[in-house]
């Protein structure tokens, strides 16, 4: 796999290894926007639970809804890294089924209901086990590293820190990639001809440019702050359907998956309008 050779001859060689990530921890206000609206105390501590587990499962998204505290670390893909993720979203799911809708409001209920197929939903996904066989010309290694600047919503001193630090952290991620589709060929499982094809096309022709005109080299642009994306809410009344998106994996299953709104990365109360 040629993708990540890039990334890693580039950061690799002359970096430390970052520390592991550390768990997130909600700040006041990040936790009072997880539960506005919310009635049912136990409903109100599970919402915040699982917008803490979406933040420690990505770094990278905390940095785009601007969470500070963990801009230098990387999305963690490892084995290690995915077995803590399903256990936690396992027991975040346990305690949702756990509570009982009769007892809440309307808009709890709503809450409660995006919720439960949110996790359902992820947990539907492990038969299909992506992590083992996506690849593609947008999604690869090069073109994630070449993407990594547009996290940050400024680009002032610290955010360039946590940049370089995030670079830094190539190496790992590629050596995590590499290892994950290892996996999936053990298991049988691989991208699809023409998908790896034009990736390595791709990767071809981002070596062949001079190193000056490398994107991942370039001054990123700045950006305005996406705003309104760390404000969960009510749904509006509106409920997902029930559709196991784990259909989509299995032959004659359904025609194609049900992809909710930046799914997984919404709180379970998105805020809709």
């Amino acid at each position: 796999m040629r993708g990540p050779v890039l990334a890693s001859l580039l950061w690799a060689c002359a970096h430390p290894v970052p520390p592991p990530i550390q768990p997130a921890t909600l700040r006041p206000e990040t936790r009072a926007a997880a539960v506005a609206g919310v009635q049912d105390p136990a409903l109100a501590t599970l919402l915040a639970d699982h917008w803490a587990f979406v933040l420690d499962s990505s770094p990278e998204w905390a940095t785009v809804l601007g969470e500070p505290g963990r801009a230098g670390q990387i999305d963690d893909v490892g084995p290690a890294a995915r077995a803590e993720a399903r256990a936690t979203r396992d027991a975040l799911l346990k305690r949702a089924l756990a509570l009982d809708p009769a007892t809440l409001s309307d808009t709890d209920r709503d809450s409660l209901d995006m919720l439960r197929f949110q996790l359902q939903s992820d947990a539907d996904d492990d038969v299909c086990h992506f992590h083992q066989w996506s690849l593609s010309a947008r999604s690869n290694a090069v073109g994630w590293a070449n993407g990594l600047y547009q996290d940050f919503p400024t680009m002032d001193p610290a955010a360039g820190a946590a940049l370089l630090a995030r670079y830094r952290a190539v190496p790992r991620r590629v050596d995590q990639d590499i290892a994950n589709l290892r996996e999936g060929i053990a298991a049988g499982r691989s991208p699809d001809a023409e998908a790896l094809r034009r990736t390595l096309a791709l990767v071809d022709a981002e070596l062949a440019r001079p190193l000056a005109e490398l994107e991942l080299l370039a001054p990123p642009a700045p950006r305005a702050p996406r705003a309104g994306r760390t404000r969960p809410g009510r749904p509006g009344g509106r409920t997902w359907p029930r559709r196991s998106k784990a259909a989509c994996c299995r032959p004659g299953g359904a025609t194609g998956p049900f992809w909710p709104m930046s799914w997984p990365r919404w709180p379970a109360a998105a805020r809709w309008g």
